[in-house]
């Protein structure tokens, strides 16, 4: 399944179209690179005050995917926005060495909504 999009151009950030079927967005690097977190944000415009308050985080190398998870092996959730501008930096328990990270949206505000930037080595 291929996340919905919402015109992203006129957004300013990646949209859900379809927030009811568990969204998510997906960075494929096409390589293995290493993920030790990620900074968000909510929606650009600011008329609009759209932004994930939870989310999960997904990895896979192509083949199978696994959740990040803690220590007993829960599915951890983020701690996403509670503006529309903020930045939330949320480090990982471990840096993952991965393909690709897929962010799972679990609460929004008003709509889903998200800019996001990875941090670690690719």
């Amino acid at each position: 399944m291929n996340p919905v999009l919402a015109n992203c151009e006129l957004a300013g950030a990646w949209c859900s179209d379809r927030p009811s079927v568990s969204p998510w967005i997906q960075v494929d690097f096409n390589a293995t690179v290493t993920i030790t977190g990620v900074i968000t944000q909510g929606r650009a415009e600011t008329e609009k005050r759209h932004y994930v308050t939870k989310y999960q985080v997904a990895y896979s190398d192509g083949q199978s995917w696994n959740n990040l998870t803690d220590a007993n092996g829960t599915a951890i959730t983020f701690t996403g926005n509670e503006r529309q501008h903020s930045h939330v930096t949320a480090h990982f328990p471990m840096a993952l060495r991965t393909r690709i990270l897929r962010i799972l949206a679990i609460e929004w505000y008003t709509n889903c909504c998200m800019r996001f930037e990875l941090l670690g080595c690719y």
